[in-house]
């Protein structure tokens, strides 16, 4: 049931990253409903994207005011990579209960971060490869990913617990320098990318201008053709702007046929009644000699 009035539930908010070449567009829209229908409807909703089959990737907040669906156009390591950063992420948040900086507990060689702020640092990065991050990584980057996971792991499995119980100025720089590693090692997804030995250019940037480029390469064999259509939408174009000096031309012409046709009409008027004229006057002639040759025949 839905809600749009002043003091009704609160909007949820739902946005669908969609997909164009590699990279997806948004569409957000906002829809209000009442509460104790969210939480029956949710759980139906992941439970569809569940059985593995679907090419979408789901993720809901704790606090249900936001789902994420996004367009599955990650490389499969890539995604077993952010869903490990995120696992540590979780286990590193999860670790400890108080929300103040370590140094306010354990003492000054401690970090000044929280323990939110040490989980954003790992979910960060996933959060940065899920939006730039390509269907397509080189061979060369694959086998670093693969190593990367199983660390990891390791991290979370033998570091983290570290953190909250005196070791934590020991355990939370090599944690930190380890991810600070993982995305150095990442920049040809994240970083700046080579195309065609000129420029480096974001990985975004880069994926659009070699797709420009397949564009251009397509079209290139169709040069003469297009060569030649554009000289026929050249010389229509001319056409088109000499038109109206044409019709002008095209009316002065219509106008003096039309004189002529008048002119020629009034002649077949007169011509008719001369050839009239001619043909009484040569009756009038046969009449007469027939009379002039009965007188002749008289007189003999």
């Amino acid at each position: 049931m839905m809600s749009d009035g002043e003091g009704g539930t609160q909007p949820r908010v739902f946005r669908f990253p969609g997909q164009s070449g590699e990279t997806g567009k948004r569409v957000s829209w906002r829809l209000s409903f009442a509460y104790e229908h969210v939480v029956p409807g949710i759980a139906a909703f992941l439970n569809a994207f569940n059985d593995g089959s679907s090419p979408f990737h789901c993720v809901l907040q704790s606090d249900l005011s936001n789902i994420q669906i996004m367009a599955d156009t990650l490389h499969p390591q890539l995604k077993s990579l952010c869903k490990q950063l995120d696992e540590l992420a979780k286990a590193v948040e999860s670790g400890w209960t108080d929300d103040r900086p370590l140094m306010e507990n354990w003492g000054w060689n401690f970090t000044a971060l929280t323990r939110h702020s040490l989980a954003r640092a790992a979910r960060d990065i996933a959060s940065e490869v899920r939006s730039v991050g390509a269907a397509i990584v080189s061979d060369s980057l694959l086998p670093i990913l693969n190593e990367w996971i199983v660390t990891l792991r390791k991290i979370q499995a033998q570091q983290v617990q570290y953190f909250y119980n005196g070791h934590g100025h020991q355990a939370v720089p090599m944690y930190l320098d380890a991810l600070g590693l993982l995305r150095f090692e990442l920049r040809s997804v994240l970083g700046w990318q080579p195309i065609h030995d000129t420029n480096l250019l974001p990985p975004k940037l880069a994926r659009r201008l070699r797709s420009y480029q397949a564009e251009l390469d397509q079209i290139a064999p169709k040069k003469d053709e297009l060569t030649r259509q554009l000289a026929l939408i050249t010389d229509a174009a001319s056409a088109a702007d000499a038109l109206p000096t044409d019709m002008e031309a095209l009316a002065h012409a219509r106008k003096a046929t039309e004189d002529i046709q008048s002119k020629s009409a009034l002649m077949r008027e007169n011509i008719a009644g001369h050839l009239a004229t001619a043909e009484e006057s040569a009756a009038r002639v046969c009449a007469l000699e027939k009379d002039a040759a009965k007188l002749v025949a008289q007189m003999r």
